[in-house]
């Protein structure tokens, strides 16, 4: 039951975040959106005319797969970021629930909140492009769940970054997104973890 309260509330306050900075929310969706529309433009303009219907579909997946991938994984170093300036990272520290579990749900009831703007986002796309997608849900299900597992612990990975670099440095910038895949960390048969750079 605690565990669906925090969820609740961290719900919440995502939801009341968008819509308190609904002019940031809609520069967020409309930045999207003109991105894509340079995508699709790039496929009308020098792509293939023979295989420019299957090249936007493909475009499209893409697209909607890299912002959920682009949201997921710097949500979490976003989120300490800001806790950390507001000064209330401590706090989160002292709860009760513990800062991990607040993390988790918050990761997740901003994911939930991320795919509703993916999905008007995937539906404004296929509405410009007059190219319908056959979206299988059964199919699609388990391998965004299996995607989302792995950003969620990249995500993670990110955000322990700012613990150690400390709260003047961005946990999302280029730097420190390639530094992710360089440094990988290695489990021995001790359990112990070793990291390659």
């Amino acid at each position: 039951m605690r565990w669906l309260n925090l969820f609740k509330a961290n719900l919440r306050k995502e939801y009341l975040e968008l819509r308190r900075y609904l002019p940031n929310t809609l520069a967020m969706i409309i930045t999207f959106y003109v991105i894509f529309l340079g995508m699709f433009a790039g496929i009308q303009l020098i792509g293939d005319p023979s295989s420019q219907d299957v090249n936007t579909q493909y475009v499209i997946v893409n697209y909607i797969f890299w912002f959920l991938a682009m949201m997921v994984v710097n949500n979490i170093g976003w989120e300490i970021t800001n806790e950390a300036m507001r000064g209330t990272l401590e706090q989160l520290c002292m709860s009760p629930m513990g800062m991990w579990r607040i993390m988790v749900t918050r990761l997740f009831s901003s994911t939930i909140v991320n795919i509703f703007m993916i999905v008007a986002l995937l539906y404004l796309s296929m509405l410009t492009t007059g190219q319908s997608l056959n979206i299988d849900l059964v199919a699609l299900i388990p391998i965004l769940a299996l995607s989302l597992v792995s950003m969620f612990g990249l995500g993670f990975i990110i955000a322990g970054m700012y613990f150690k670099t400390g709260p003047g440095v961005s946990t999302d910038s280029p730097v420190y997104i390639s530094g992710s895949y360089l440094c990988t960390p290695v489990y021995s048969t001790f359990s112990s973890v070793f990291s390659i750079c």
